[in-house]
């Protein structure tokens, strides 16, 4: 009788730093069964700012006063790819120009 290979998909979906770290985890100490898909957004259609605050012991962190929202995500997930793609785990990335928040 012939085994077959079941290929599943399981979109997952990950907000914030906590849900992506385990995920890393999974994919990097884990086993490399998976293909990992990135979806980024080249324009969000909402230019949100992250505001312009200097913490006292925390001025580290002061590099993303004055940038975007859209900014930062579409920065944290190129650098998230390229983690990925660097330890050698199959990832592709689709990039779509804009969102449309229209509901009909």
């Amino acid at each position: 009788m012939r085994k077959e290979s079941i290929l599943d998909l399981t979109p997952l979906g990950h907000i914030g730093a906590i849900d992506q770290h385990s995920f890393l985890q999974l994919l990097i100490e884990g086993p490399r069964d998976k293909i990992v898909t990135f979806i980024k957004v080249n324009n969000f259609g909402i230019d949100k700012k992250i505001p312009e605050i200097s913490l006292e012991f925390n001025e580290q962190n002061d590099f993303l006063n004055g940038h975007t929202l859209q900014e930062l995500l579409n920065s944290e997930c190129d650098a998230t790819y390229e983690s990925i793609k660097n330890q050698n785990i199959p990832a592709d990335m689709i990039v779509l120009d804009d969102v449309n928040y229209s509901t009909g």
